[in-house]
């Protein structure tokens, strides 16, 4: 609880660090065993905080599953869940869901892609490609902004504005194509779309 009050933003896994240090050769020799095992129950009682806290425990799931340990800060990590909440009321809500989950699952499935760096407008055979790549290039530093600066209502505003674009684009386009290199620029398009989506939260966990 006294991570999630008023004060200093601290990484758990620092707060963890720092603490095991000051305890010298008195800790156990596995330090590395024992920080996990703190972090997943510190992970366990953040559940617990922000369920009581009146926050769904999907959207909690959602959130705190795609922030990884070593950036995980309690009271971001509440602000993003609480937001996210609120949005959830909103009539869009659901077709941001269904549209983000649909690119998370199609890169799972593919087990590859490339780097966002390799999405090459040259191989788009669709306007459907090129408007989702502009949708999400005109975004991408406005949602960047807003998450850092924990405006994540604004960040669903902005991630919003992608939905019928990835419709367009998943009704015209088959991804998995038989030319290697669009496959790989159609996956490595999405992957830019799914890391817009991941400034919020890991949408293939929310209900409904």
């Amino acid at each position: 609880q006294l991570l999630l009050a008023d004060g200093p933003d601290w990484k758990i896994t620092d707060l963890i660090s720092h603490s095991a240090a000051g305890y010298g050769d008195i800790l156990v020799s596995d330090t590395g065993k024992l920080r996990a095992d703190l972090l997943g129950l510190l992970r366990t009682r953040a559940l617990v905080l922000f369920e009581e806290a009146g926050i769904r425990p999907d959207i909690i799931d959602a959130v705190l599953s795609n922030i990884p340990d070593e950036n995980l800060e309690a009271q971001v990590a509440l602000s993003r869940a609480q937001s996210l909440q609120s949005c959830s009321t909103r009539a869009e809500f659901t077709t941001v869901v269904q549209a983000a989950a649909r690119v998370a699952n199609i890169l799972k499935s593919s087990k590859s892609g490339g780097a966002i760096s390799d999405v090459s407008d040259a191989l788009f055979a669709d306007p459907s490609e090129s408007a989702l790549f502009e949708s999400a290039v005109s975004i991408k530093q406005s949602v960047t902004i807003a998450a850092q600066s924990r405006q994540y209502d604004q960040v669903f505003v902005e991630l919003a504005t992608l939905s019928p674009e990835v419709d367009a684009f998943f009704l015209q386009v088959m991804v998995m194509a038989e030319d290697e290199a669009v496959r790989q620029n159609r996956l490595a398009l999405l992957r830019l779309v799914d890391d817009l989506y991941r400034e919020l939260a890991d949408f293939t966990k929310i209900e409904g």
